[in-house]
């Protein structure tokens, strides 16, 4: 006779298949997500902050101190050694030594004045948190003071000693030329005084 067939073939399972089903699945391991900062390229920087890596109002407390303090030191070297030195120039070469000397001298403050104008404008509508308004605005009197100085006494007499040079005329300029540069000096103080409470985190 003829063995019987089952309708249904037998399945073999391999040894390893009960255990094989029987393993708890294995979490796939999902990575952290990155912080911005890590995220970012040689060419972005985190919202908030400047390409120096700064918060922007640091900035600008840092090139309002380095403004100020480059014109402090540029003010003390024309009171104590340009303007002093103006009676030893020939008379007869001083209206071309004025000449000279008045543009150069020009050249020399125009960007740190006016880093100075713009960031000094900005305290006054944002400060730090750690500094008071009464430290900002006395720093704005004295940038204002130096300007005053400048159209009223300094350029008038510059004018007046390239038609020559007068002894009267050179001595207001030397005499309110301190004031500029006691004005100038108390700017830089502020400054470091402004920059130390930001950083240091001193309250007003």
């Amino acid at each position: 006779m003829m063995p019987e067939h089952s309708p249904h073939p037998t399945i073999r399972r391999s040894p390893n298949a009960r255990s094989n089903l029987e393993r708890p699945l294995k979490q796939e391991t999902v990575p952290r997500a990155t912080s911005a900062r890590s995220c970012a390229g040689p060419l972005d920087h985190v919202p908030g902050t400047s390409v120096t890596g700064m918060e922007p109002l640091h900035v600008v407390v840092v090139a309002n101190l380095v403004s100020t303090l480059v014109l402090s030191g540029i003010i003390w070297t024309v009171q104590l050694v340009h303007y002093p030195l103006m009676t030893l120039v020939d008379r007869d070469a001083f209206v071309g030594y004025e000449a000279a000397h008045a543009p150069r001298m020009a050249a020399v403050v125009v960007l740190p004045w006016t880093v100075q104008g713009i960031t000094t404008a900005w305290l006054l509508v944002e400060r730090p948190a750690a500094v008071g308004a009464s430290l900002v605005w006395s720093g704005a009197l004295a940038a204002a003071l130096t300007v005053i100085v400048t159209v009223a006494w300094s350029v008038p007499a510059h004018e007046r000693l390239a038609r020559g040079f007068d002894e009267r005329v050179h001595a207001l300029l030397v005499r309110t030329n301190w004031l500029r540069t006691t004005a100038w000096t108390t700017h830089a103080a502020i400054a470091l005084l402004i920059a130390a409470r930001t950083f240091g985190g001193d309250g007003p």
